[in-house]
């Protein structure tokens, strides 16, 4: 039920038990009131034939008395008046025990019957008869006349009660209503265009009570929401931007690392190039053998300029944009980039990836992830080892802030035998400028810059680690971006093996 009816009903109910009860009390007050008139007009009756009977019967004995009784009789028909004399009379009269009692204690007693009809019953004591005799006068009166005022008031304290509840029902709906269902209803619509970026205008209510001063503060409240939501886009392109340089600082701090491995490999195609343009220059080929060395010379400049165009792909700094990335050709495509380094390294690598995962991700942000993750296996590994890289597919439940139930995710794997990560410093890798690494071999924002672009990628990454065994780091991300569904049953998360 809407407020404007509650409180109308509100209103008019309590109105109503008020109404009631005063009734109830009044009409009681009423009915008290007329017994009491009939008890006083007994009483008076009463005393004024229990004299003149005792005369009459002084005077004229007992057949002038009962005359008299008949001739009171004659007054009214609801009235019956009976004169029993001598002792015994309280039997004759039929009185209960209680009225029997009273007699003793009291000259007069005066009961009220229950019946169909009712009746009012006033005994009197009769003195001053021959030789001190006495008698008993009963006035019986029913109530008949009692109960037709008790219901003539009671239909038209209902009609009474009626009348009001309906003129104020209506006067309470069409009050509130307008005092109440009209503000709150501007107040409603106000909210809706708030809810829907609408944060201008003028308050909807004029006025000095408490809604007016509501409408008053929910358009300062726009004004502040306004403000704070410039504000926020500011500084949310202002965040991307500084996320943007971070990643791209970044990875030029990796190009740094692979200059040296990358100046070993065009080293030898450089060589043989120069090689062959010597032996075709000093006319040491013949004709026929100038044509393979021209395709050997093609073979080695090509091979160069492929591992340069690798390096400024990885190095460009580009915008994000979500595209389909066939993940076991971006890990072997990371792997191959940083091919010299982990060569250099006398690193064994093995890459696990037997069925085709295609996952909606930025490719750049994809490579670069990867990238760090190797970079960081090979500084963990200074003396060589054994870096594994796996892709499959599993159900799994991620962190609570991306939701409770488990999902279909594609997993990237990178295990490495290195050094292995202190637990004590375990739960702080992902933290910016965060490392444990020598001065000048890094500077802390890797596994920070991988955290947050799996998280743009609606993912997560986990880390597990043992020393002297080595570091696995876990990647999972969603099939489809933005799609994250719960499954019918929640399947427990393979745990990442070493």
């Amino acid at each position: 039920m809407r407020l404007v009816p509650r409180l109308s009903l509100f209103f008019v109910g309590a109105m109503t038990i008020v109404l009631t009860v005063r009734s109830w009390i009044e009409i009681g007050r009423n009915t008290e009131a007329f017994e009491a008139d009939m008890k006083r007009d007994h009483r008076v009756l009463g005393h004024a034939l229990a004299a003149g009977i005792a005369d009459a019967w002084r005077v004229g004995g007992e057949g002038d008395a009962r005359r008299l009784v008949e001739t009171a009789n004659t007054i009214s028909s609801d009235t019956r008046i009976r004169w029993v004399p001598g002792e015994g009379s309280a039997d004759r009269l039929e009185l209960d025990n209680e009225e029997k009692l009273s007699l003793m204690t009291s000259d007069e007693i005066q009961h009220a019957r229950t019946g169909r009809p009712g009746e009012l019953v006033s005994v009197f004591h009769v003195h001053g008869g021959p030789e001190g005799q006495v008698g008993l006068l009963a006035i019986h009166e029913s109530m008949a006349e009692r109960d037709k005022v008790a219901r003539e008031n009671l239909v038209a304290a209902l009609f009474s009660l009626v009348a009001l509840i309906a003129a104020s029902g209506v006067l309470t709906l069409l009050l509130n209503r307008w005092l109440v269902g009209s503000p709150v209803k501007a107040l409603v619509d106000k909210a809706r265009r708030v809810g829907a970026g609408d944060y201008g205008g003028v308050p909807v209510l004029s006025g000095n009570d408490e809604l007016a001063e509501l409408a008053r503060e929910m358009s300062a409240m726009s004004e502040s929401i306004a403000g704070a939501q410039t504000k926020l886009a500011s500084e949310t392109r202002a965040r991307i931007d500084t996320l943007e340089q971070l990643r791209h600082a970044d990875r030029l701090a990796t190009v740094g690392q692979l200059a040296a491995g990358i100046a070993h490999e065009l080293g030898t195609p450089l060589a043989v190039i120069k090689g062959h343009a010597q032996m075709i220059r000093s006319g040491e080929v013949a004709a026929d053998s100038a044509m393979d060395s021209a395709k050997v010379v093609e073979e080695q400049a090509t091979r160069m300029t492929n591992i340069v165009r690798q390096l400024l792909d990885f190095a460009r700094r580009r915008g994000p944009r979500g595209d389909d990335s066939e993940l076991g050709a971006a890990v072997r495509r990371a792997v191959e980039l940083l091919a010299p380094i982990l060569q250099k390294k006398s690193i064994e690598v093995s890459v696990v990836a037997e069925e085709e995962l295609r996952v909606h991700v930025d490719p750049e942000g994809l490579q670069q992830v990867l990238t760090n993750l190797i970079v960081n296996a090979v500084h963990a590994m200074g003396k060589g080892g054994k870096l594994t890289l796996s892709v499959d597919r599993v159900t799994a439940t991620p962190p609570a802030d991306l939701g409770p139930s488990p999902v279909e995710c594609a997993r990237v794997r990178v295990a490495d035998t290195g050094t292995g990560i202190d637990p004590k410093d375990l739960p702080r890798v992902f933290e910016p400028f965060y490392t444990t690494k020598e001065p000048g071999e890094g500077t802390g924002l890797g596994l920070a810059v991988v955290y947050g672009i799996v998280r743009d990628f609606e993912g997560w990454i986990e880390v597990e680690s043992e020393l002297s065994r080595g570091t696995t780091f876990v990647v999972y991300l969603p099939r489809i971006r933005g799609s994250i569904a719960s499954l019918p049953a929640p399947v427990p998360k393979e745990a990442p093996g070493p």
